[in-house]
């Protein structure tokens, strides 16, 4: 086995502006599109910074962190990945993340989640109006025919 295909575990510590912004999300997306198993979670730094723990071949860690830095969205911001491996534990079975149990800091976890599912919600009824248009246009054309 080549270094590179080893399976480790890296901790990592996201610097930057990634709390309060779909940062965890995202870093969930990124690592499932990877199959990368972990979790994200905020620092107590509120409004900073975000650790990342995840299992996986080294090679494809380090596409992971890479890609977490050329695709984070606005407005993420990050300022720098900070790496550290060790050996895999093979405790995760996918990859989540934890959430405050901080009321406060949960409410407005949740509320950044809801704003996501808002956004899905107004892409989806974007299309159902482009839809309907599209039947409004197609039978005035067929009665303008007969």
């Amino acid at each position: 086995m080549k270094m590179s295909d080893e399976v480790v575990r890296a901790e990592m510590t996201v610097k930057g502006k990634v709390q309060k912004v779909q940062f965890r999300n995202f870093a969930k997306e990124t690592a499932k599109k990877y199959h990368l198993v972990g979790t994200a979670m905020n620092l107590s730094n509120y409004d900073e910074d975000v650790a990342i723990i995840c299992e996986g071949p080294r090679k494809t860690i380090q596409q992971y962190v890479q890609d977490l830095k050329e695709n984070a969205r606005p407005p993420m911001r990050i300022d720098a990945i900070q790496v550290e491996y060790a050996m895999a534990t093979g405790e995760f079975e996918d990859f989540t993340f934890k959430r405050s149990t901080d009321m406060t800091s949960a409410l407005g976890e949740r509320l950044d989640c809801l704003i996501e599912y808002m956004k899905l919600i107004d892409q989806r009824l974007e299309k159902l109006d482009s839809k309907v248009e599209e039947i409004r246009i197609s039978q005035k054309q067929s009665l303008g025919s007969r």
